[in-house]
């Protein structure tokens, strides 16, 4: 017999070890504390357990109410800032915060006087005239962003309570196709990220401003990178916290935690033991929840260019152990295989010469000009 408590990983690798056996759901009780049984966990247990209810998230103020048939997941109902409709709206700039008042109040007033609800999204659309279809599409990526949000939590309590649910109903997205794409976007791979899911969502392009998580997730900003095959560093600044990320051609390798005042004052690098990458993917999970906070990505075909104030400026240096790593025999030898590593070194050393050159010629035109015009004055007051 399987023991209850093993973890979903390691009742898998216990199936492929052996066929014959049969795969049991962790056991878990109806309520409890997230940090021993974290939402993934219990996510995963109500899925394989075919289960029909709802799952309440709450950690201080903040709820998450989620209802499943069948295990598939049809509703979710938060009360977290990033997830809500008009605060989307809002960071889209369709409307503006009175403007939001208003369309609730007016929601409200239509409900009491038609006696049936009116969707938001409608009022929009009918109010300030953005189109059903654009409408449509964000309250898809809210649900998503829910959705995958709904398992990042390890703190605080949970209730499940299962109930008759006699209509089928028809699920947000499919629980396998989604997790399927959450591990494919962490997991170390060659292969370029296809997935309809996250295919779904605004590419995230870096600026040179810091990005918002209240306005774009952590797991988006990743799975932009994956698709767009960025290299460089991703830094997390989160209150007094900075998190810095190495990626290469998406994929995350080496973690770097510390304080802004103190960085890098711990290094976790992926794949050194099984040990270090399940930690890896724990921290990552724990990077994927925050709600607040800001992320500055810097290529690294960039450090060249950076003169040491701007490199100061950034919290980064060229020298330092970040962008040592990157460049290192830690990557794992089927990414090394890809592109030759010198070959990044090479391309930013030639870049820089381009850069160097396109300043000198502009340098020079800017000088000729110069010249002409005092020319040409000569020859006029002449």
């Amino acid at each position: 017999m399987v023991p209850a408590l093993l973890s979903h990983e390691m009742l898998r690798k216990l199936q492929k070890e052996s066929p014959k056996l049969e795969v049991a759901s962790p056991s878990f009780p109806s309520s409890g504390q997230l940090m021993v049984a974290s939402s993934r966990l219990l996510l995963d247990k109500l899925n394989r357990d075919a289960f029909s209810g709802t799952l309440l998230l709450s950690f201080r103020e903040k709820r998450k109410k989620i209802w499943f048939y069948n295990g598939e997941i049809f509703r979710i109902q938060s009360n977290l800032v990033p997830e809500l409709f008009g605060r989307m709206m809002i960071d889209r700039n369709w409307i503006n915060e009175t403007e939001l008042k208003q369309l609730l109040d007016l929601q409200k007033d239509l409900l009491e006087e038609e006696g049936k609800p009116r969707l938001l999204g409608e009022l929009v659309c009918e109010t300030v005239g953005v189109d059903p279809d654009e409408v449509a599409a964000l309250l898809e990526q809210q649900s998503l962003y829910s959705f995958l949000q709904s398992f990042t939590w390890n703190q605080g309590e949970y209730n499940f309570q299962a109930i008759d649910i006699k209509d089928a109903q028809d699920p947000l997205f499919l629980y396998k196709a989604l997790t399927g794409s959450v591990y494919d976007l962490i997991q170390i791979s060659t292969q370029p990220l296809r997935s309809d899911i996250l295919d779904r969502l605004d590419t995230w392009y870096p600026e040179a401003k810091p990005t918002e998580l209240s306005r774009m997730p952590l797991w988006a900003i990743f799975a932009s990178c994956r698709k767009l095959s960025l290299s460089g560093i991703l830094s997390i600044r989160r209150q007094n916290k900075l998190y810095e990320i190495v990626i290469k051609f998406g994929i995350p390798l080496t973690l770097y935690e510390g304080s802004i005042g103190q960085p890098r004052q711990t290094i976790v690098v992926r794949q050194a033991s099984h040990e270090h990458e399940r930690f890896f993917v724990e921290q990552l999970y724990k990077l994927f929840s925050f709600l607040t906070g800001s992320v500055y990505f810097r290529n690294l075909g960039e450090s060249l260019e950076l003169t040491p104030t701007e490199a100061g400026q950034l919290q980064f240096r060229d020298e330092t152990a970040v962008t040592r790593s990157v460049f290192s025999e830690m990557i794992p030898q089927e990414l090394r295989k890809l592109i030759p590593v010198r070959a990044h070194g090479i391309l930013a050393f030639l870049m820089r010469i381009r850069r160097q050159l396109d300043r000198k010629l502009i340098s020079l035109k800017k000088s000729m000009l110069r010249h002409w015009y005092k020319l040409l004055g000569d020859i006029k007051r002449q």
